[in-house]
């Protein structure tokens, strides 16, 4: 599912927020009251660090590929690629692990529009980002 996102039509903060809404939504309709979910996921954490680090390699590279895309596009203002991938999964982090997902189903503090102002605080548009592949001039936050 969030593959689908790398090569989707749009700019990358568009394209990011997708991908991460889109897998938190996806984890709070999971976690929302199962316990045995929330168990089975404890152990996991505790008992299959290969799975975890498989899981993380794979969303690390899903988010360098936006984020390297929009780099190259002159949509993003990136000094460095690799610590920018970090920077942005550190910080999404919130919306995706199964504990703060949880809480979020449960009536928590993590929402969708946490998820947007997190993106949207990494994200400096660049004069060609403002300006859509027709040539038209765009705000970056409207969908």
């Amino acid at each position: 599912m969030a593959a689908e996102w790398i090569d989707a039509e749009g700019f990358a903060e568009r394209r990011l927020t997708g991908m991460i809404l889109d897998l938190h939504n996806r984890k709070r309709e999971r976690f929302s009251g199962d316990r045995t979910i929330h168990e089975f996921s404890r152990r996991i954490l505790i008992e299959r660090q290969d799975v975890i680090a498989a899981y993380t390699e794979g969303m690390t590279t899903l988010i360098e590929r936006v984020i390297a895309q929009g780099a190259a596009s002159g949509e993003l203002e990136v000094d460095d690629v690799g610590q920018a991938t970090g920077s942005v999964r550190d910080a999404v982090t919130i919306f995706l692990h199964p504990q703060f997902v949880g809480q979020a189903s449960n009536g928590g503090t993590v929402t969708q529009e946490r998820l947007r102002a997190v993106i949207a605080t990494i994200h400096r548009p660049t004069a060609a980002a403002r300006v859509s592949p027709s040539g038209r001039r765009t705000g970056l936050s409207s969908s």
